[in-house]
């Protein structure tokens, strides 16, 4: 993908960096938690990945859209995390589309999760959770939408045993939107299903020419972050299963391990379900 890089600070202290080559591909990565949403923007058309978290950068991010003066054509919920859907309350008009899976687990734990969010961010939380439409990419697990011409193929990856992700692979800019798989420079948010999640990575390091990837979460990366993150989920599994290993233990040798990764507010959310649940 030959393109040049911008970045643009915003006052809010989003951060957008933009590449600008045959189509123009944005990414909003809010300071609060990392939490990255992604424009491919084509000559006439946008599409859109995620929503933001809290309702002022969600806000930010749909006054940046409607600057770039072109209608949605597609806006998607990669998966089923609150920081990547709730601010879908600042896209009213905009009827967005996520997996049948994620819908369903958005419909099923969407309001209590949000209850809980506002006791932590009160005004800065939407009022109501805003449900997006289901679909479902059929037995193969994919397929191919056109955004002006640019083809985008649609994959859907079971990240663990209950939760999926939806990807954007776009081969002409050898550009892969994967949301939830990657993190660049931030605390990956963990589940059970380490090991699986590693193995995701490696066949995605295996199957594509990608010049960069779109996170979840912190700016845009080369292969390496994938690599960076495969070793992270190989020490974070191997902490995870030493004998008497206690949730203050995991965390304490997570930040020794890892000093200087941004989103440690995001190891005390995860460590309930991995030390508590089930």
């Amino acid at each position: 993908m030959e393109v040049t890089a911008t970045v643009i600070d915003r006052k809010i202290g989003a951060t957008i960096i933009k590449y600008e080559g045959s189509f123009t591909v944005h990414t909003y990565v809010a300071s609060i938690l990392g939490t990255s949403a992604h424009i491919i923007e084509g000559p006439e058309h946008l599409l859109i990945v995620d929503s933001q978290f809290l309702l002022p950068y969600a806000l930010d991010f749909k006054k940046y859209i409607d600057s770039l003066n072109k209608p949605i054509q597609y806006m998607f919920i990669s998966h089923s995390h609150p920081d990547h859907y709730l601010g879908l309350a600042a896209f009213p008009d905009v009827k967005a589309k996520a997996l049948k899976e994620t819908v369903r687990e958005i419909n099923d734990k969407g309001s209590e999760l949000l209850e809980a969010q506002k006791e932590v961010w009160s005004e800065k939380m939407p009022t109501d959770i805003v449900l997006p439409q289901a679909f479902n990419l059929g037995t193969k697990n994919a397929m191919t939408i056109h955004l002006d011409g640019l083809d985008i193929h649609l994959r859907k990856y079971l990240k663990s045993k209950s939760e999926v992700q939806l990807t954007f692979y776009v081969p002409a800019l050898k550009l892969h939107i994967i949301q939830e798989l990657g993190y660049n420079n931030h605390h990956l948010f963990l589940n059970k299903d380490m090991n699986h999640w590693a193995d995701i990575l490696r066949l995605l390091l295996d199957k594509d020419v990608i010049d960069i990837y779109l996170l979840g979460h912190g700016l845009p990366a080369t292969a390496q972050v994938l690599v960076d993150n495969i070793l992270y989920l190989e020490f974070a599994n191997k902490l995870y299963k030493t004998k008497d290993m206690t949730s203050d233990k995991f965390k304490i040798a997570l930040l020794d391990e890892y000093p200087q990764m941004e989103g440690k507010e995001l190891i005390d959310i995860y460590l309930l379900q991995l030390f508590i649940e089930g």
